[in-house]
Formats: C-alpha cells, sequence, structure tokens
C-alpha cells in the first residue's frame, strides 16, 4: 500500500469514526431527555429514602460525563482530519521477526474499541522512539518495563487537509530541513505547537517524570515556554487519574502572552489550565489590608522618569531589589519573632461561665500552641477554652455568643493590622514608614508589595494553594528571593520553572540559581537548553552580541542583517518606519510584525502617529489578546512572544545608555523571527553593534 493510499484508509476510517461519534452523542441526548422527563413526571412517587431519585439522578449524570468523553474525542478526530499523523517509526521488538509500523499524530486512534491503535498519541511511551533515537537499536520505556528493540526507519509527513505534502525519510539531526522549514514559516498570534519538531533535548524535558522540581534554563528562542506546555500535555496524559487540567496553575508574565498560549493544550486534546499573574494573586491576598502597585507600573514609572530623574528612578530600583532581598527576608523573620511577646497584652477573660486567668491563657499561647502561626495561635487558644468549657458545663455557645468570646480574645492583641505592623518593621530598621494621604485609599508601591504579603503569611499562615498539583512559572528570571519564599510556601506541589537569566526586566541579570534550590530544595534540578530556534543566524549573533553573550548556537537559517537608521528628527524617524511598515504589509511577506518601544507612553505616542496611515493595535496593561498585523507595545509586554518583523523605535543614545538599556534591546531584538530593524534620533545608541 502506497503511503498515500494509507492516508485515504485513514481519513476515511476517521470519518467513519466521527460520524459513529455524531450518532452516539444524539442516542445520548435522546437518553438524557427521557431520563429527565422521567424525574418530572414522577418524582413525587419516588420511594421516601430517595433511592430512585438517586439512581436517576446517577444515569443523568453519567450520561453527560459520557457525552463530554464524546465531545473531547470528536474535537480530537476533526484536528486530525486534517492531519492525522506526522510521523511513522517501523520497529521490531526483541524476538520479532517482523518491522511493526507505528504513526505518530496528537492523539491516539482505533478504529475499533480495544483494538491495535492506527495512529499513536505523540505523548505515548512507544513514540519516544521518534524524538530520541535514528535507526539502529532502540528502547522505550513502558507501563511494564523497558521495551528494546530496532528501528529500521523513521519517516516524516507533512499532511494539510488531508493531502500529502511530503513524506520522507527523517532522523534526529536538529539542523535537518523539516525543522528548518518549520521555523521558516510566519508567526502567528498564537504559540504554534512543536509536537512533529520536538528535539531530543526538549523531550528529555517534556517526558521527565522524576524530578519533583524542574528548573529549565534557556536561551531566546529555546522552545522554553513551548517544552513547558507540551510537558503539562505529557503529564496529564500519563496521569489522568491523578491530574486534571484544573489543578495546574502558569504564573505568567501579562495577559497577552496568556491568549497567545491559551490554545496550545486544547490542541494536543486537554483542557486549557489556570493561568495568572503573581501580582494578579498578590492583590487577591492582600485585599482588605492595602492596594497594590503591579509591575507594570512600577516599570513604566522608573523608565518614564528616569531620564528627567536619574536619582529617583535609580533610587526606585535600589529599594525594589533591597526590600525584596535574603537580607530583608531575615529581617522580617526577625521582626515577627520579637512581636511573640511585645505585641500580646494577656489579660483575664470572663463571660457568662466561661473563665480563664491571664497565666492559663500566655502559657497555652507559648507553651501549648507555639507552631501555630502569631495571629492564628489565639483562635487555637479560644478553642481550647471553649471546648474545656463546653465539656464540664455542657453548654454551648450559640452564634452570637461565639462572636462576642472571640471578640474578647482577639482583643488580647495590641493590633492585627498587617499593614500597620509593616509600618513598625520598616521604623525599627531605621526607614519611613508608608504614609497613606488622609481620604485615600491605601496603597503600596510595588517593592513593598512582597514584604507585606511575606508579613501576612509569617503572622497569618498560608491558606491557599493546596488544590494546585503543578505549577509553572515562566520568565522565572523576573522572581526575587523574597517572591520564591512565597511561592515555596503556597505551593507544596511539583514544578516546572523556566526563564533566562539574560531576559531580566529589572536592573541586573538574574541570579536566582543562586538561591533557587535553597528554597525550593536541593533535590531540583536544572536542565539547560542551549540552542536558540526562533530567529536566522543574523538576528541571532546580532542579540548576542548587544548582550555580550559568547557561543550562542542557532540553528541554520539565514536572512538579511539587522539594520539601523539614524535620523534627525523624529518626524523623519516615523516615515522611514512607516514606509518600511507599509513595504512589509504590501508585500504581504510578515503576518506578524511589533514597534517595540521602552515605554507604554512612548507606545501610546508612537501608535498614534502610526494610526494616521496604518492600521495598528497598541497593547497596554489591560490587553488581554493580540491579532496579526501590526503591534506597538512596550518591550516588557512583548517578553515571551515572537513577531516575524520586529522594529524598534527611538533606538538612540538619548534613550539606550546604560547596562539596564543593553537588557531591554536584547529582549526586544530576540522577538524577531525573520527580520529586525532599529531606528533612532540624533546621535547613535553605542549599546548596538557596528
Amino acid at each position: 500500500m502506497t503511503e498515500e493510499e494509507y492516508l485515504q484508509l485513514i481519513e476515511g476510517k476517521l470519518s467513519v469514526a466521527i460520524e459513529g461519534l455524531k450518532e452516539e452523542m444524539k442516542l445520548n441526548d435522546r437518553d438524557i431527555a427521557q431520563l429527565q422527563e422521567l424525574y418530572w413526571e414522577n418524582f413525587s412517587d419516588f420511594d421516601e429514602y430517595g433511592y430512585e431519585e438517586y439512581e436517576n439522578r446517577q444515569q443523568i449524570f453519567n450520561h453527560a460525563n459520557q457525552r463530554s468523553r464524546s465531545m473531547k474525542t470528536l474535537h480530537m478526530y476533526k484536528q486530525m482530519q486534517d492531519s492525522p499523523y506526522f510521523a511513522r517509526v517501523d520497529f521490531i521488538f526483541d524476538g520479532e521477526d517482523e518491522a511493526e509500523c507505528c504513526y505518530i499524530g496528537i492523539g491516539n486512534f482505533s478504529d475499533e474499541k480495544g483494538g491495535m491503535p492506527l495512529i499513536y498519541d505523540w505523548r505515548a511511551p512507544i513514540s519516544s522512539l521518534f524524538y530520541d533515537y535514528d535507526t539502529g537499536k532502540a528502547s522505550y520505556e513502558a507501563p511494564a518495563g523497558r521495551v528494546e528493540g530496532e528501528i529500521v526507519r523513521k519517516l516524516q509527513y507533512k499532511i494539510k487537509k488531508g493531502k500529502l505534502i511530503y513524506a520522507v525519510e527523517s532522523d534526529i539531526k536538529i539542523d535537518d530541513d523539516i525543522l528548518k522549514q518549520a521555523l521558516s514559516m510566519n508567526a502567528d498570534a498564537r504559540l504554534k505547537s512543536i509536537v512533529s519538531t520536538i528535539q531530543k533535548e526538549q523531550n528529555s524535558i517534556i517526558r521527565n517524570e522524576k524530578d519533583r522540581i524542574l528548573i529549565v534554563q534557556g536561551g531566546a528562542g529555546s522552545g522554553k515556554t513551548s517544552v513547558a506546555l507540551h510537558r503539562i500535555a505529557y503529564l496529564l496524559y500519563h496521569h489522568r487519574n491523578e491530574l486534571k487540567a484544573s489543578q495546574v496553575l502558569i504564573l505568567s508574565p501579562n495577559d497577552v502572552f496568556a491568549d497567545y498560549i491559551s490554545h496550545i493544550l486544547p490542541e494536543l486534546g486537554e483542557e486549557n489550565i489556570n493561568e495568572m499573574t503573581f501580582d494578579d494573586y498578590a492583590a487577591r491576598e492582600l485585599s482588605g489590608i492595602t492596594g497594590i502597585e503591579s509591575h507594570y507600573e512600577f516599570l513604566e514609572d522608573v523608565l518614564t522618569k528616569e531620564n528627567e530623574d536619574a536619582g529617583y528612578a535609580a533610587a526606585r530600583r535600589d529599594k525594589l531589589s533591597y526590600r525584596t532581598s535574603r537580607e530583608f527576608v531575615e529581617a522580617i523573620n526577625a521582626f515577627a519573632l520579637s512581636l511573640e511577646y511585645e505585641i500580646m497584652n494577656f489579660k483575664d477573660i470572663k463571660y457568662k461561665k466561661l473563665s480563664k486567668d491571664a497565666d492559663s491563657i500566655a502559657d497555652l499561647f507559648y507553651n501549648k500552641l507555639p507552631d501555630i502561626p502569631l495571629f492564628k495561635r489565639m483562635d487555637a487558644v479560644r478553642e481550647y477554652v471553649v471546648d474545656e468549657y463546653t465539656t464540664l458545663t455542657g453548654h454551648e455557645f450559640d452564634e452570637i455568643e461565639t462572636e462576642i468570646v472571640k471578640d474578647k480574645f482577639d482583643a488580647l492583641y495590641r493590633t492585627r493590622d498587617i499593614f500597620a505592623i509593616y509600618n513598625e518593621f520598616l521604623e525599627s530598621i531605621g526607614e519611613e514608614p508608608i504614609k497613606v494621604p488622609e481620604g485615600e485609599i491605601r496603597k503600596v508601591g510595588y517593592e513593598d508589595v512582597y514584604p507585606v504579603l511575606y508579613m501576612k503569611y509569617l503572622l497569618c499562615g498560608v491558606g491557599h494553594g493546596q488544590r494546585i498539583k503543578h505549577l509553572i512559572i515562566d520568565e522565572m528570571q523576573d522572581y526575587s528571593y523574597m517572591q520564591y519564599c512565597i511561592i515555596g510556601w503556597v505551593f507544596k506541589c511539583p514544578m516546572t520553572i523556566l526563564g533566562d537569566k539574560e531576559q531580566s526586566v529589572d536592573e541586573g541579570k538574574s541570579q536566582v540559581m543562586s538561591f533557587l534550590p535553597g528554597i525550593l530544595g536541593k533535590d531540583a534540578r536544572c536542565i539547560v537548553l542551549g540552542k536558540s530556534y526562533r530567529s536566522t543566524v543574523e538576528i541571532t549573533n546580532y542579540a548576542a552580541a548587544i548582550a555580550g553573550i559568547q557561543g550562542v548556537e542557532g540553528i541554520d537559517r539565514h536572512g538579511n542583517v539587522p539594520s539601523k537608521t539614524v535620523c534627525r528628527t523624529e518626524d523623519e524617524m516615523l516615515k522611514v518606519m512607516t514606509d518600511k511598515l507599509k513595504e512589509e504589509l504590501a508585500g504581504g511577506t510578515y503576518e506578524t510584525i511589533a514597534v517595540l518601544c521602552k515605554t507604554q507612553e512612548e507606545a501610546d505616542k508612537l501608535g498614534d502617529e502610526l494610526k494616521k496611515s496604518l492600521k495598528v493595535e497598541v497593547l497596554n496593561k489591560n490587553t488581554d489578546y493580540f491579532n496579526t498585523g501590526v503591534v506597538v507595545a512596550p518591550f516588557y509586554l512583548a517578553k515571551g512572544l515572537e513577531f516575524d518583523s520586529v522594529h524598534i523605535a527611538y533606538a538612540d543614545k538619548a534613550h539606550y545608555y546604560s547596562d539596564y538599556h543593553m537588557q531591554l534591546l536584547y529582549i526586544g531584538a530576540t522577538r524577531a523571527l525573520h527580520a529586525l530593524d532599529f531606528y533612532g534620533v540624533g546621535e547613535v545608541c553605542e549599546l548596538l553593534p557596528v
């Protein structure tokens, strides 16, 4: 049978399976309707113990679950109709004479229940043969143990709309023509699935199940985020009874990025996972204590004001660095310890027949229940005393009495106001407390957000995070020592942590790996992805030269050398940039084009000018998606995204002049797949390579 004939056979079987599922769902819907009708017609006659009602409800529930499973399978089969499989491995199992042809796609498919798969899910154990081995001796880990044999042939396919484009012999060389072809395609407004081009080092991360904390350090374009999402799809597939999509959380850098990655898991046959920024989490946890400034607002404030008041910008950066450091954490710990005695004001408690003297309460507080967080401990003391009272008297307090007793015990604290206590701490170390203007609500600057949250958890304990069974942290280099301490408290689950030390949005290159194992456990394993797959050789080398990085290994894909244009006026820069954008749009060469600026203020201003002659979209902190076409954005909202063409505005000496600005230029440059252009006004930026 030829490859074309086999493809048509599979397409036919998929069509039959799809029609079968549709018919099955129709019958299922009919059964649900009949059960519902039966319920409403007969519920008054159901037996008095509720057994019949329970059985009816259970049947409806089971049918609904079956419909959900059928809908998921139907969605997968419809996706597979476009491209049923992308690879084939011919494998001779040890002890056998003939090779078994294993076709690999985005999901399992067999034409009868319990039958041998005609297509294996890319996450199935046998599929690892395709990603990990060339022809020759090979093995894979199956549930029953290691399976060994020999690969006699590997094929890779390109199938589109059910038609075979090509079928070629394949190996695992990183620079093969198929990978180059995939990488040369234009970017979309969504991250692409990489199941057909997963490389060996990426596959080892995706299928890693033994390391509880897996840290992935990789340069720009190394596929970190894609690998992490495919890893989650793999874990959901192999642990479907213990791990649900609703139990996975990704801490992402912003809402645009969250939308950018949102379709990957559904495309791989899984439900989407929960997503939030750490600032969103902090704002929720500090609700009722104080409002917060976000990281976005902090960056905008510092970057906007640094030219007119360099001292102000430097002071805020220094304060952020110090107040999220190990030293500051230790200072808060010491202060919290001193509160154990200083904040308490023990006195006798009397209410009706309940009576407890101050010394007995203090003994319970310090000696019987010392391991409970300070602000939760009095609740435990009160429960102990009330239980003792109830046992002796047989009287139980009602809700109103319980609240009265609780207020009496709570009054033994001098204060339980976390904001006020944090201000006391600042004064204790010789710093100015946070002032709240009269008539305004409390709000702390970004440098104080996580110290206040840390103080809250230290005094009140942690009550969230238990339902999360796997945590993904993206852009790990943008998290501080204190933030990781909080993460370690809240999330006691396996983690996949990924980032690039060269791409920190805060001043100074990240040193996360110097402290992360000490917080999350010494068994945390770090894997380095050393190859970049995103950009052309010319862009990869240019970006590396900006950051002073040596030995960056990229894919052998070539394009134009990045260009620099220095203009005399802003109007001239705008005209040159507009002409270039019009040229790219008219040629239809690229689908996603980004104009990147240092600040939101610059992006808004430039976006308004470009809108006079072009259709553009300006990203801001409230943007939760972007489409193809031209977008204008500050660099920190473009992190993690990629574009066919990137234009960096105001890339001149007046705007970019420090080591920190070098990091920003590097982040901007590494967003580009195929083309990269810089535009400035006045003097050339000395941070850009000649």
